[in-house]
Protein backbone atom coordinates (compact mmCIF):
# COMPACT_ATOMS: atom_id res chain seq x y z
CA UNK A 1 0.00 0.00 0.00
CA UNK A 2 1.33 3.49 -1.06
CA UNK A 3 0.80 5.47 2.08
CA UNK A 4 1.24 8.75 0.49
CA UNK A 5 0.55 11.33 2.77
CA UNK A 6 -0.97 8.79 5.08
CA UNK A 7 0.25 7.33 8.47
CA UNK A 8 -0.62 4.05 9.71
CA UNK A 9 0.31 2.95 13.01
CA UNK A 10 1.57 0.02 14.98
CA UNK A 11 0.60 0.42 18.18
CA UNK A 12 1.97 -2.29 20.70
CA UNK A 13 1.12 -2.43 24.16
CA UNK A 14 4.18 -3.35 26.65
CA UNK A 15 4.80 -6.69 27.53
CA UNK A 16 3.84 -7.99 30.91
CA UNK A 17 5.34 -6.74 34.48
CA UNK A 18 5.80 -7.82 37.68
CA UNK A 19 3.77 -5.26 39.47
CA UNK A 20 0.90 -5.85 36.72
CA UNK A 21 0.69 -9.49 37.58
CA UNK A 22 0.42 -8.41 41.31
CA UNK A 23 -2.41 -5.74 40.34
CA UNK A 24 -0.31 -2.57 41.27
CA UNK A 25 -1.01 1.49 39.89
CA UNK A 26 2.41 1.62 37.87
CA UNK A 27 2.18 5.31 36.02
CA UNK A 28 5.76 6.67 35.39
CA UNK A 29 7.37 3.92 37.84
CA UNK A 30 10.16 2.81 36.19
CA UNK A 31 9.44 -1.13 36.20
CA UNK A 32 10.75 -3.57 33.54
CA UNK A 33 9.38 -7.02 32.17
CA UNK A 34 8.75 -9.95 34.01
CA UNK A 35 9.52 -13.55 32.02
CA UNK A 36 6.00 -13.41 30.78
CA UNK A 37 6.25 -9.90 29.24
CA UNK A 38 9.65 -11.03 27.16
CA UNK A 39 8.35 -13.88 26.25
CA UNK A 40 5.08 -12.07 24.96
CA UNK A 41 7.11 -9.68 23.35
CA UNK A 42 9.27 -12.18 21.52
CA UNK A 43 6.57 -13.80 19.96
CA UNK A 44 5.72 -10.28 18.80
CA UNK A 45 8.64 -9.88 17.12
CA UNK A 46 8.35 -12.82 15.38
CA UNK A 47 4.84 -12.39 14.48
CA UNK A 48 6.42 -8.61 12.74
CA UNK A 49 9.73 -10.71 10.98
CA UNK A 50 7.56 -13.35 9.62
CA UNK A 51 5.19 -10.49 8.27
CA UNK A 52 7.37 -8.49 6.70
CA UNK A 53 6.85 -4.96 7.17
CA UNK A 54 8.93 -2.66 7.26
CA UNK A 55 8.71 0.69 9.11
CA UNK A 56 9.47 4.44 8.31
CA UNK A 57 9.54 5.32 11.99
CA UNK A 58 10.13 2.70 15.58
CA UNK A 59 8.58 4.95 18.56
CA UNK A 60 8.64 4.19 22.48
CA UNK A 61 7.58 5.52 25.51
CA UNK A 62 11.03 6.28 27.43
CA UNK A 63 9.51 3.97 30.73
CA UNK A 64 11.67 1.00 31.40
CA UNK A 65 8.96 -1.43 30.39
CA UNK A 66 8.02 -0.03 27.15
CA UNK A 67 11.74 0.51 26.32
CA UNK A 68 12.68 -2.86 27.08
CA UNK A 69 9.74 -3.80 25.11
CA UNK A 70 10.41 -2.27 21.90
CA UNK A 71 14.50 -3.43 22.22
CA UNK A 72 12.84 -6.73 22.13
CA UNK A 73 11.33 -6.10 19.17
CA UNK A 74 14.19 -4.79 17.60
CA UNK A 75 16.19 -7.49 17.60
CA UNK A 76 13.85 -9.40 15.23
CA UNK A 77 13.28 -6.60 12.28
CA UNK A 78 14.94 -6.86 9.30
CA UNK A 79 16.53 -3.99 8.94
CA UNK A 80 16.62 -3.20 12.75
CA UNK A 81 14.92 0.28 12.49
CA UNK A 82 16.34 3.07 14.94
CA UNK A 83 14.67 3.72 18.21
CA UNK A 84 12.98 7.07 19.15
CA UNK A 85 11.90 7.09 22.82
CA UNK A 86 9.23 9.67 23.13
CA UNK A 87 7.93 11.19 26.91
CA UNK A 88 4.66 11.74 25.07
CA UNK A 89 4.06 8.43 24.97
CA UNK A 90 3.96 8.04 29.01
CA UNK A 91 1.16 5.88 30.36
CA UNK A 92 -1.64 8.39 32.61
CA UNK A 93 -0.07 9.69 35.53
CA UNK A 94 -1.97 8.05 37.94
CA UNK A 95 -0.29 10.62 40.94
CA UNK A 96 -0.85 9.62 44.82
CA UNK A 97 -2.34 6.00 43.36
CA UNK A 98 1.27 4.57 42.23
CA UNK A 99 1.81 1.58 43.60
CA UNK A 100 -1.59 0.71 44.75
CA UNK A 101 -3.79 -2.18 44.68
CA UNK A 102 -7.67 -1.42 43.84
CA UNK A 103 -8.24 -2.06 47.87
CA UNK A 104 -5.70 0.24 49.24
CA UNK A 105 -7.12 3.10 46.27
CA UNK A 106 -10.44 2.61 47.89
CA UNK A 107 -9.84 2.59 51.23
CA UNK A 108 -7.25 5.51 51.14
CA UNK A 109 -8.94 8.16 48.35
CA UNK A 110 -12.82 7.06 48.36
CA UNK A 111 -13.84 10.49 47.36
CA UNK A 112 -11.30 11.00 44.32
CA UNK A 113 -12.02 7.30 43.40
CA UNK A 114 -15.40 8.27 42.97
CA UNK A 115 -15.04 11.53 40.95
CA UNK A 116 -13.19 9.31 38.70
CA UNK A 117 -15.57 6.83 38.57
CA UNK A 118 -17.98 9.20 37.46
CA UNK A 119 -15.65 11.35 34.91
CA UNK A 120 -13.50 9.02 33.45
CA UNK A 121 -12.22 11.27 30.86
CA UNK A 122 -11.81 14.56 32.52
CA UNK A 123 -11.67 13.18 36.41
CA UNK A 124 -7.55 13.64 37.51
CA UNK A 125 -5.75 11.14 39.56
CA UNK A 126 -4.99 12.84 42.57
CA UNK A 127 -1.56 15.04 41.97
CA UNK A 128 -1.73 12.77 38.61
CA UNK A 129 -3.55 13.12 34.97
CA UNK A 130 -6.90 13.04 33.35
CA UNK A 131 -7.23 10.92 30.50
CA UNK A 132 -7.86 14.23 28.48
CA UNK A 133 -4.54 15.68 29.34
CA UNK A 134 -3.27 12.30 28.37
CA UNK A 135 -4.81 12.55 24.79
CA UNK A 136 -3.64 16.03 24.08
CA UNK A 137 -0.17 14.55 24.29
CA UNK A 138 -0.99 11.99 21.98
CA UNK A 139 -2.59 14.19 19.57
CA UNK A 140 1.01 16.25 19.48
CA UNK A 141 2.58 12.78 19.00
CA UNK A 142 0.88 12.22 16.12
CA UNK A 143 0.64 15.68 14.98
CA UNK A 144 4.56 15.56 14.73
CA UNK A 145 4.59 12.05 13.09
CA UNK A 146 5.59 12.24 9.33
CA UNK A 147 3.67 10.31 7.00
CA UNK A 148 4.79 6.48 6.36
CA UNK A 149 4.50 3.05 8.78
CA UNK A 150 5.10 3.58 12.22
CA UNK A 151 5.66 0.92 14.92
CA UNK A 152 4.78 2.50 18.50
CA UNK A 153 5.22 0.76 21.77
CA UNK A 154 3.20 2.44 24.83
CA UNK A 155 1.00 1.79 27.21
CA UNK A 156 -2.83 0.87 28.57
CA UNK A 157 -3.76 4.31 29.26
CA UNK A 158 -2.46 5.96 26.17
CA UNK A 159 -4.00 3.99 24.01
CA UNK A 160 -7.55 4.37 25.25
CA UNK A 161 -6.89 7.52 25.04
CA UNK A 162 -6.02 7.71 21.78
CA UNK A 163 -9.24 6.10 21.00
CA UNK A 164 -11.31 8.57 22.79
CA UNK A 165 -9.68 11.84 21.73
CA UNK A 166 -7.47 11.45 18.53
CA UNK A 167 -9.93 8.88 17.31
CA UNK A 168 -13.04 10.21 18.18
CA UNK A 169 -14.28 6.63 19.27
CA UNK A 170 -16.55 8.15 22.02
CA UNK A 171 -16.35 7.62 26.10
CA UNK A 172 -17.82 4.41 26.23
CA UNK A 173 -15.92 2.57 25.09
CA UNK A 174 -13.31 3.45 28.29
CA UNK A 175 -15.06 0.58 30.28
CA UNK A 176 -15.58 -1.88 27.00
CA UNK A 177 -11.80 -1.85 25.78
CA UNK A 178 -9.03 -4.32 27.54
CA UNK A 179 -5.76 -4.50 25.40
CA UNK A 180 -3.86 -7.20 26.74
CA UNK A 181 0.31 -6.67 27.10
CA UNK A 182 2.09 -7.17 24.02
CA UNK A 183 -1.92 -6.55 21.74
CA UNK A 184 -1.33 -5.02 18.33
CA UNK A 185 -3.96 -1.86 17.38
CA UNK A 186 -3.39 -0.40 13.94
CA UNK A 187 -4.80 2.91 12.87
CA UNK A 188 -5.05 4.93 9.80
CA UNK A 189 -4.30 8.75 9.83
CA UNK A 190 -5.94 11.48 9.40
CA UNK A 191 -8.82 8.92 8.33
CA UNK A 192 -9.63 8.11 11.74
CA UNK A 193 -9.87 4.24 11.07
CA UNK A 194 -9.30 1.43 13.65
CA UNK A 195 -7.89 -1.08 11.53
CA UNK A 196 -7.26 -3.67 14.21
CA UNK A 197 -8.03 -3.43 17.87
CA UNK A 198 -5.93 -5.39 20.73
CA UNK A 199 -4.54 -8.81 18.81
CA UNK A 200 -3.10 -11.54 20.37
CA UNK A 201 -2.90 -14.01 17.60
CA UNK A 202 1.18 -14.18 18.34
CA UNK A 203 0.25 -15.43 21.93
CA UNK A 204 -1.72 -17.86 20.56
CA UNK A 205 0.44 -20.04 18.75
CA UNK A 206 1.76 -23.00 19.66
CA UNK A 207 4.89 -22.54 22.28
CA UNK A 208 3.16 -19.26 23.53
CA UNK A 209 2.76 -17.72 27.03
CA UNK A 210 0.73 -19.97 29.50
CA UNK A 211 -1.96 -18.24 30.47
CA UNK A 212 -1.26 -15.25 28.41
CA UNK A 213 -4.53 -14.44 27.87
CA UNK A 214 -5.43 -14.69 31.99
CA UNK A 215 -4.66 -10.97 32.66
CA UNK A 216 -6.30 -8.62 35.47
CA UNK A 217 -8.46 -6.42 34.26
CA UNK A 218 -8.11 -3.16 34.76
CA UNK A 219 -10.02 -0.86 37.17
CA UNK A 220 -11.90 2.01 35.68
CA UNK A 221 -8.84 4.62 36.97
CA UNK A 222 -6.12 3.07 35.04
Amino acid sequence: MDLGEHKELWLVRHGETPWLRRGLVQGHTDIGLNASGRRQMELLGLRLRESGVLFDGFWSSDLERAKESALILQRFLLPPPRLQLDARLREVDPGKFVGLREEEILRRYPEALRELIQNPWEGKRPQGESLAQVAARAGEFLADLPPGKHLVVTHEGWLKALLVGPLGLGRGCLSKVFLLPSSLTKVLLPERVLLSLGDVAHLERKGGVPGGRKQRRPAAWE
